[in-house]
């Protein structure tokens, strides 16, 4: 039967393991000089090696031949691990076993001493899978345990483990591995495998893999499934990314603001069946390049291009402004997570790309605000002892369109921050009809504002925009100054008017709301009040 290559290619030994020198010294000189651990924890991106190194681990304190740290990978032990018939070295997925019974189990298990090695092992796959109870039950065991035990624990997200688990482990930070040994490894085992695979294909799975070995072996076994020659045509076609070129083609395009060859050359990733959230990530990382190619003087930061890419950034990026590569970046970012979260991919490119270029008033509008919606305390104090006839004149060299500051006076809490307005109030206050498309808009740029904003409902009172949400929004756009931007932008984008900002309070919907008795009375009905 066929085994995947990530399968049949995974390190057996230390020696085998890539791009991760310092945490497999430290480990070998452990096992060398009998210094173990009761608990390691390891940590990493997908693919990095981390229950590789664990199992390599498992054998190395248990093999009888280990020498200088290796397992042997021959005897009784090393094969046991490997096909999983040593019942010293237990693996749990806690993906799929993160109760508390089911650590119960582990820990009534592990006071047996091992039948054939040193040490019995555990190692626990995606640990922070557990439950908060199973961890209290994993803690105590894991502080103080048995002579004969070692833990070994497991993760992509660090952060949501128990601070008193990780206090308890040994931790090693497997990181992502550079595209370089990437390419070098997956040469090697294209050779074993009789794969015909050049050294740029190999160099571009290297990058597509983004750090992770196992990633960049299971692209090269869909390439090698085509029957032909990988190169890079062959991976750009299989794994549905764009060459160089047709990327400096479309920023190109963009730089001149060329619609009709914009639209040209995004047409073709559709013809061709190509990914167009892959291209939005090809675009991020050609805008870099163009970055570091106005900048650069050392031409070893573009260390995921070829020769001849290098030698045309450093050419092409010299005419490309800085701060635009940088706001293309940003946009195209936004883009992305437009993406990710459903839209639709060719819209939101083609909406980005048009935005970058500034063609059909598409244009990078937060960006182009310069005064703050709220202002300092600092700021408001000077302000409040301008005079009068200073702030008529403020008024009148005021550009159109210009945001006007909410004030913070020094007994104002979050809730209390107000707006000023250029018009006078009336006496009612109504709801905001365009609210929503705000929210929306807004959700393009800052996910913890957009959430806020979701809850809070919003009011026209004359020359203000009242917003009606909780302490939490409030005390986030006084810290913010890009999150009161954005806010202040879109009110002006989708009001038309320049529109002063606020929090409401209760106090402001019943002043302004009219009395039902005048109401009736307005009507021509006959209201009399009982006492």
């Amino acid at each position: 039967m066929y085994r995947a290559l990530y399968r049949k290619w995974r390190p057996r030994t230390f020696s085998d393991v890539i791009g991760q020198d310092v945490i497999v010294k430290a480990l070998q000189n452990q096992v060398a000089s009998d210094k173990l651990g009761h608990a390691y924890l390891f940590t990493g991106t997908r693919g990095t090696g981390k229950t590789t190194c664990a199992r390599i681990l498992a054998k190395a304190i248990n093999c009888p031949n280990c020498r200088d740290g290796n397992p042997c990978g021959e005897c009784a032990v090393c094969t046991g691990v490997e096909d999983g018939s040593m019942l010293d070295v237990v693996e749990i997925d806690a993906a799929s076993n993160n109760g508390v019974d089911d650590v119960r189990s582990l820990r009534e298990e592990a006071i047996y001493t091992p039948t054939m090695g040193r040490y019995k092992v555990y190692i626990i796959d995606e640990v922070h899978m557990l439950s908060t109870a199973a961890f209290n039950a994993l803690l105590k065991i894991v502080e103080e345990p048995p002579a004969h035990l070692v833990f070994i624990l497991a993760t992509t997200e660090v952060h949501k483990v128990p601070v008193t688990v990780l206090s308890r482990c040994q931790r090693y930070d497997f990181m992502r591995i550079p595209p370089q040994a990437i390419a070098d490894r997956l040469l090697h085992v294209a050779g074993q495998e009789n794969i015909e695979l050049d050294g740029d294909a190999a160099l571009l799975l290297g990058q597509l893999a983004d750090g992770a070995m196992r990633d960049a072996l299971s692209l090269l076994d869909t390439c090698s499934g085509t029957g032909e020659k990988v190169d890079v045509a062959t991976v750009r076609r299989v794994a549905g990314v764009t060459d160089k070129s047709y990327l400096f083609s479309i920023s190109s395009a963009v730089q001149m603001a060329d619609v009709s060859g914009l639209m040209t050359a995004l047409s073709d990733p559709s013809t061709r069946a190509l990914d167009t959230r892959r291209l939005c990530e090809e675009l991020i990382l050609h805008y870099r390049n163009l970055m570091l190619g106005a900048v650069a003087q050392d031409e070893s930061l573009f260390t995921q291009v070829t020769e001849a890419e290098r030698r045309r950034y450093l050419e092409e990026g010299k005419n490309i402004p800085i701060m635009t590569s940088a706001r293309a970046v940003r946009r195209l970012g936004d883009a992305l997570e437009h993406i990710m979260r459903g839209g639709n991919s060719a819209i939101e490119l083609e909406l980005a790309l048009l935005g970058i270029a500034g063609i059909g008033g598409v244009t990078e509008s937060v960006e182009q605000s310069a005064t703050p919606v709220f202002s300092t305390r600092k700021e408001n104090t000077a302000r409040l002892k301008g005079t009068a006839t200073g702030q008529e004149q403020n008024k009148k060299d005021a550009p159109p369109l210009k945001s006007v500051e909410l004030q913070r006076t020094d007994a104002a809490t979050a809730e209390e921050l107000m707006a000023d307005s250029h018009t006078e109030a009336p006496d009612t206050i109504t709801p905001v009809e365009w609210w929503p498309r705000l929210v929306e808009r807004i959700g393009k740029g800052d996910m913890a504002l957009f959430s806020m904003l979701s809850t809070a409902k919003a009011f026209r009172l004359g020359g203000r925009v009242l917003i009606k949400g909780n302490t939490l929004l409030f005390e986030y756009l006084r810290d913010h100054e890009q999150a009161r931007l954005a806010i202040k932008e879109a009110v002006i984008a989708l009001s038309g008017e320049n529109l002063g900002i606020g929090p409401l309070n209760e106090e402001t919907v019943a002043a302004t709301q009219p009395d039902a008795l005048d109401i009736l009375r307005a009507q021509g009905v006959e209201v009399e009040e009982i006492s």
